[in-house]
């Protein structure tokens, strides 16, 4: 392969985000069940803790359920921590850090 000096390479995949549909929005969060999943990168517990604390003081959320992800980079929630988010709340923020 040949490649010119003043070529270069992206190798960063392209979206059309106008093929990716956005998630239905819900007009109001009161009396609905709110997952939270830290995706245990630094300060994500932080972000979430105050997420936590503010949103019941403009929605009178139901309740609210926490979960983690596996600790290390790129580790995905165990199913068991899916399903349970996905029969259990309304909506779901999946949180990072950093």
């Amino acid at each position: 392969m040949n490649l010119k000096a003043e070529e270069l390479l992206n190798p960063v995949g392209e979206i059309d985000p106008l093929q990716i549909p956005l998630a239905t929005r819900f007009p109001d969060l009161s009396g609905k069940v709110l997952g939270l999943l830290d995706n245990m990168k630094v300060n994500c517990d932080f972000f979430l803790d105050r997420l936590e604390e503010l949103l019941p003081e403009r929605f009178k959320i139901e309740d609210v359920i926490r979960r983690k992800k596996s600790a290390g980079a790129g580790k995905v929630a165990p199913p068991e921590v899916l399903q349970e988010l996905a029969e259990s709340c309304d909506a779901v923020i999946h949180a990072f850090g950093d």
